[in-house]
């Protein structure tokens, strides 16, 4: 049971978020689609490191916080984790309206601390989504969850069929037919 909820809460939406930033990386010609993944993971360190030193926004934004979340597989899996983190919070505020409002009275200053700790205690999660992702501590099947989904989506994104089908549809988008 615990594999199809680690596929379904990781695997999936990390292979996904992983076909997003790879085939962004292919179609705008910075990743050779035939490359070897140590090649891309070199190819993303550069395009990491020349984004810092010019300091100018690279690609979309998911494929940006990626970038600033590492730009690899822990990068991108723990820029999951934080979407799903903040995603609970948000429904935790909106189904929890008397603490929402018994916080906001409390002053701009006092709202304004207790969002810079929440946001600093959900970065620490993310980076930490190895032990909290099972809900008990480190655990292999989470971990290769990920790293399947990852590695699953950087493929697809390197595929040419996948690409083409990606381009036919942009073309028949942008046409209007």
């Amino acid at each position: 049971m615990e594999y199809i909820e680690a596929a379904i809460k990781l695997a999936i939406p990390v292979m996904m978020m992983s076909w997003w930033v790879h085939s962004w990386l292919v179609r705008n010609g910075l990743v050779d689609p035939k490359s070897s993944q140590k090649e891309t993971e070199e190819a993303v360190k550069n395009i990491r490191k020349s984004d810092e030193q010019a300091s100018s926004d690279t690609g979309d934004f998911w494929t940006r916080r990626w970038l600033k979340f590492g730009g690899g597989f822990y990068g991108l899996t723990a820029l999951w984790t934080f979407v799903v983190i903040e995603i609970k919070d948000f429904f935790w505020l909106i189904t929890h309206p008397q603490q929402a409002i018994e916080l906001l009275s409390s002053g701009f200053v006092n709202v304004l601390v207790a969002f810079l700790q929440n946001q600093a205690m959900n970065f620490v999660q993310a980076f930490t989504w190895i032990v909290n992702w099972s809900g008990h501590g480190f655990s292999l099947i989470w971990f290769f969850a990920a790293y399947g989904g990852f590695y699953v989506g950087m493929k697809l994104a390197k595929e040419k069929d996948v690409i083409e089908a990606y381009n036919q549809i942009k073309e028949k988008h942008t046409t209007g037919s």
